[in-house]
């Protein structure tokens, strides 16, 4: 059994993982120019969903949200998926942030920074499998949250007063 504070404890600690991908991401593509589009493509894409993440635990936070048991428990599960889905991630890109630290300065090591990161990429597979799982969680979430506000809107319905 989750109570609604463990999920807003997930849920936060999922967000802030997120934001620190992000940012880390940002980093990344601006320090290996144009080479970088796709990474911060990839960078804004896990900074919404973080977004997405804080605005739901805030919701949680309120307490107005009626959300069952079930429903925290399935929001529970979906938070868990994400955060093995941002764990690797989050991994890549405390590999690759240093190595851009210390390549920047010097053109033949920002070329070695460039093919190390393009090798890191080339698995591009991988990034791309852990992008489409966490925007399949994002549409679960998206569903799991319509299910929460259709029951919310049926139980406040004069009909049901």
């Amino acid at each position: 059994m989750s109570d609604p504070l463990s999920v807003t404890a997930c849920i936060l600690t999922l967000a802030t993982t997120g934001f620190v991908v992000a940012k880390g991401l940002y980093q990344l593509a601006n320090g290996i120019g144009s080479a970088g589009e796709e990474v911060r493509a990839y960078a804004e894409e896990i900074d919404s969903f973080s977004k997405l993440l804080q605005r739901i635990k805030a919701e949680l936070q309120e307490g107005s949200n009626g959300a069952s048991q079930y429903e925290q428990n399935l929001l529970l599960d979906i938070v868990g998926v994400c955060e093995r889905v941002l764990g690797p991630l989050h991994r890549i890109q405390k590999i690759l942030n240093p190595l851009l630290e210390r390549f920047r300065d010097s053109p033949r090591k920002l070329r070695q920074f460039r093919l190390r990161v393009q090798w890191t990429f080339s698995s591009r597979a991988k990034l791309l499998f852990y992008r489409k799982a966490l925007k399949g969680q994002h549409r679960l979430l998206d569903t799991m949250l319509e299910l929460v506000i259709l029951q919310a809107t049926k139980d406040k319905s004069p009909q049901n007063m």
